[in-house]
């Protein structure tokens, strides 16, 4: 990496766990400006069957390509791995074998669950204080239930009822 690609790279805000959209759009957008972004929508390529034509020159083709993802693969792996903090990373198995764009999913599926388990426990867990008006409580979990959904996880009405009138009920 360049000076001017590595200043760009201080742009970046560790992800920290916070707001992993905009983490994962600055990190997609420093791999397209390092022209890496490829290797998060293609797969390795394919050996070529033998005995095709021109097989020898399809071979050379082929390790070409193969030996060029594979160091793009790393350097942009590795531009994501020093884009998240010690924590986040320290969660993640190291395996050599593992591709920029599996590991980009797997810190995505990881921020999911926290996600969903921080919301359901603010939806399981929230209680009515007697201030800022009923309504506002209720339209705040139904704001949480609303965000689960978004999430992949389907919470029935009859659920988001219960939980809002356990947090009306309970002290």
């Amino acid at each position: 990496m360049g000076s001017k690609d590595a200043s760009y790279m201080k742009a970046i805000k560790q992800f920290n766990g916070i707001d992993f959209p905009l983490w994962k759009k600055m990190i997609e957008g420093i791999l397209e400006f390092l022209k890496l972004d490829y290797v998060l929508y293609t797969v390795r390529s394919f050996p070529p069957t033998s005995g095709i034509e021109d097989y020898d020159e399809k071979m050379y083709e082929y390790h070409f390509k193969l030996e060029q993802w594979e160091k793009d693969n790393k350097l942009a792996k590795r531009i994501i791995k020093h884009s998240i903090s010690d924590g986040i990373r320290g969660v993640f198995d190291d395996e050599e074998d593992k591709t920029a764009c599996g590991f980009l999913y797997l810190i995505e599926m990881s921020h999911r669950q926290v996600c969903i388990s921080y919301l359901i426990n603010r939806l399981t867990t929230s209680r009515y204080n007697g201030h800022g008006g009923l309504a506002n409580h209720i339209h705040h979990m139904l704001d949480i239930a609303y965000e689960i959904k978004v999430l992949g996880i389907n919470l029935s009405d009859s659920c988001v009822e219960h939980y809002i009138n356990q947090s009306i009920r309970d002290p």
